[in-house]
C-alpha cells in the first residue's frame, strides 16, 4: 500500500512540475511584452548590419514616418481594437493596387519591412501596414502565432474594401510570424473575392507547433515535446487558441492564390526546411526563392536587386497588370 501512495505521489508531483513548466513557457512565448524602443538603434540592435545596409535602413525606416496618410482601426472577431497605418501612393501616381503587410512575432512592420514597404509604394502599392494582435497599438493580452491573427488579416482585408473600393487589387504580405499569418489566411480567402489576388510570405514557420518546439530546443535545450502539450493546455485554456493547428502548409494545400515565398538558407530562426515544406504542399501555386548565407528576415538584405525584381514581377504578374 505504502508504494501505491508514493507511487501516486510521484505521478502527481511530476504533472505538477510539467504543468507549472508548461505555464511558464506558455507566458514566455505567448504574453504580450513592452514594445521595443521606438529609434531606429533599440529596433535593430539585434542585427549585424553592413555600413550601406545600415545607411538604407535609415532611410527608409525615417521614409515611413514622412508618408503616413492616416491611422485606421477595426475590431476583431473576439473583439480587440487592432491599429494600422495607411500609406497611400503619391497623388499624381495611379494605384497598381493595395499590399497589406503584416508585421513578425514580437517586432513591427517598420522594423521587418521598411525597406519592402518603401519599394512597393515606389512601384504604385498603397500600403496597409498593420499592428498585429497584442503588438503596437493593437489590443491583445496574448500572441497567438497566426492562429487567430490569420482571422485578423481577412478582417484588414474587408477594411481595404472599404478604403479603396471593393474592385482594388489587393495583395497579403507577412514576414516571420506576419508570413504565417498570411499564408494561414489564404485558406480562409473565398474564391468569389476577385479582389483579393495573392499572398507573399518572407521567412514563415510551417506551424505554431513547429516554432515554438524548435525555440525551446534553441534557447533553452530542453527536448520540447512532452512539455509542449502542457504548453498547449495552457494556449488552450488561457489564450483560446491551439498550437498543432492551422498549419501553413495544409493551408496552402487549400488555397486557390497564387504564392511567393522568400526565405534565407542561414536562418537561424525559422529553419528555412520550414518554407520548403510549405511550397512542396503546393506546388503549382506556391514558388520558393532561397537566398544564400542570408539569416532571418534579412534576404532583401543580401540581394536587393534580385529580392525587388521577384516582388515586383510577382505582383505584376497576379494584380491584374499585365
Amino acid at each position: 500500500m505504502p508504494f501505491i501512495y508514493i507511487s501516486l505521489s510521484l505521478v502527481f508531483l511530476l504533472f505538477a512540475i510539467f504543468m507549472i513548466a508548461g505555464y511558464v513557457i506558455f507566458l514566455r512565448v505567448c504574453k504580450r511584452r513592452p514594445e521595443r524602443p521606438e529609434t531606429f538603434d533599440g529596433m535593430f540592435s539585434e542585427n549585424k548590419l553592413s555600413l550601406s545596409t545600415e545607411v538604407r535602413l535609415r532611410e527608409d525606416y525615417n521614409w515611413f514616418d514622412e508618408n503616413r496618410t492616416k491611422e485606421i482601426s477595426i475590431t476583431s472577431m473576439d473583439g480587440l481594437k487592432l491599429y494600422a497605418t495607411v500609406i497611400n501612393v503619391k497623388k499624381d501616381t495611379i494605384a497598381k493596387g493595395v499590399v497589406i503587410v503584416f508585421h513578425g512575432y514580437r517586432s513591427s512592420a517598420r522594423r521587418d519591412t521598411c525597406m519592402q514597404m518603401r519599394i512597393l509604394h515606389e512601384a504604385g502599392y498603397h500600403l496597409i501596414v498593420a499592428d498585429q494582435r497584442a503588438h503596437g497599438r493593437s489590443e491583445g493580452k496574448y500572441i497567438c502565432y497566426g492562429s487567430k491573427e490569420r482571422f485578423d488579416a481577412m478582417a484588414w482585408r474587408k477594411k481595404a474594401a472599404d478604403i479603396f473600393g471593393k474592385e482594388m487589387p489587393v495583395a497579403l504580405m507577412g514576414l516571420s510570424m506576419g508570413g504565417a499569418t498570411v499564408l494561414m489566411a489564404s485558406a480562409l480567402a473565398d474564391k468569389s473575392d476577385k479582389a483579393l489576388r495573392c499572398v507573399i510570405a518572407d521567412c514563415p514557420f510551417s506551424s505554431p507547433w513547429d516554432i515554438v518546439s524548435y525555440v525551446i530546443w534553441k534557447r533553452h535545450r530542453i527536448y520540447p515535446k512532452p512539455i509542449l502539450y502542457f504548453v498547449n493546455f495552457w494556449c488552450k485554456t488561457l489564450a483560446k487558441f491551439d498550437l498543432t493547428t492551422p498549419t501553413s502548409a495544409k493551408c496552402v494545400a487549400n488555397t486557390h492564390l497564387p504564392i511567393l515565398i522568400f526565405h534565407g538558407d542561414r536562418d537561424g530562426y525559422v529553419p528555412h526546411r520550414h518554407s520548403v515544406n510549405i511550397a512542396d504542399a503546393s506546388p503549382k501555386r506556391a514558388t520558393l526563392s532561397l537566398f544564400k548565407d542570408a539569416d532571418h528576415g534579412e534576404a532583401i538584405f543580401y540581394d536587393e536587386e534580385r529580392y525587388t525584381k521577384e516582388l515586383l514581377t510577382f505582383l505584376e504578374n497576379n494584380m491584374g497588370l499585365s
